[in-house]
């Protein structure tokens, strides 16, 4: 800086840039929640979006001992088991 330079320039170009990138971001994030959403649903979300996109784990070292498959998410812990063994036998069954 020189100590003529005039801030208020400054300081417009920073407020300027910053009102442009807000509002062409939120007119897109709209369009995309608009179009396709920008969240998943909240069982995906339960089962976990590492196992629902990319079909395996992401982090191996944090696994759970069970795996709850897309549409067998059980209400209680208990209840895991059957519900897997439900899915399970579905996807064996062959398609008409």
């Amino acid at each position: 800086f020189y100590p003529d330079d005039d801030i208020d320039v400054q300081l417009l170009g920073i407020g300027a840039a910053f009102i442009w990138a807000f509002g062409a971001a939120f007119i897109l994030f709209k369009m995309i929640d608009a179009t396709v959403g920008l969240r998943i649903s909240e069982e995906e979300e339960l089962i976990g979006v590492d196992i629902v996109e990319h079909g395996g784990h992401a982090y191996n070292d944090f696994q759970t001992v069970s795996y709850i498959p897309v549409g067998a998410v059980p209400v209680l812990p208990s209840e895991a088991h059957a519900h897997a063994m439900v899915y399970e036998h579905k996807l064996s069954e062959k398609p008409v």
